[in-house]
């Protein structure tokens, strides 16, 4: 993306609603990004599930766990 593609969406947005701020920061060495190394995240994610929700089974644990990195933050 362009340089000035993020100043522009930003202010755009702020048109929109003032709740919508954004800026661009440093990205943590434990977030959960494309450039990091997320697998033990996600692993201990979908243990936790199937320990919690033995009976829902493997297509639940592996939907829950996609669908919680996906939509919510953790």
């Amino acid at each position: 993306m362009s340089e000035p593609f993020f100043p522009q969406l930003f202010q755009t947005s702020q048109t929109i609603t003032p709740y919508l701020h954004g800026d661009i920061g440093r990205i943590e060495s434990d977030a959960i990004h494309i450039d990091n190394d997320i697998n033990p995240i996600v692993q201990e994610l979908y243990r936790q599930l199937s320990e919690t929700y033995p009976e829902a089974g493997r297509a639940y644990w592996l939907t829950r766990t996609w669908d919680l990195l996906c939509w919510q933050p953790i």
